[in-house]
């Protein structure tokens, strides 16, 4: 009965405080010439983090992945190989994404948790759904 007067109490929160918020974007680092990849290697700093954080600084997820090159190039490379841009994580997105879980129906751009690296959140967030896995609950 706790578990869902507090569900309940978090949804109408989220309900009530959708109207105030906003959408702050975060310009990406630009990087003006070529890099090579020895020089990138050799340059990158000793004790470089493996892991993301939450919003409150905690361990995430791995970082098993750095690419290297222009986020147009990047972005269209996996969006041929069927991954797509994932919503930003917005009250209202929110909530569409839980009614879509309730009905175990599908969301292709759900919104996806930050991930913040350095004190900076993700640039891009990308996701590939299962087709074996229609919903989101599977």
């Amino acid at each position: 009965m706790i578990g869902y007067t507090i569900r309940r109490a978090m949804l109408s929160a989220a309900f009530l405080l959708a109207g105030y918020t906003s959408v702050v974007a975060i310009d990406a680092v630009r990087v003006d010439k070529s890099v090579q990849i020895d020089s990138l290697v050799k340059s990158l700093p000793p004790g470089l983090p493996h892991w993301s954080e939450d919003l409150v600084g905690g361990r995430m997820e791995p970082i098993s992945l750095v690419i290297v090159g222009s986020e147009d190039d990047m972005v269209g490379r996996f969006a041929r190989s069927g991954w797509m841009r994932a919503d930003l994580p917005t009250p209202r997105r929110l909530m569409e994404e839980a009614f879509a879980a309730l009905r175990n129906e599908v969301d292709l751009t759900g919104p996806a948790t930050p991930a913040f690296f350095a004190d900076r959140p993700q640039d891009i967030t990308l996701e590939k759904p299962d087709i074996n896995s229609p919903g989101i609950r599977r």
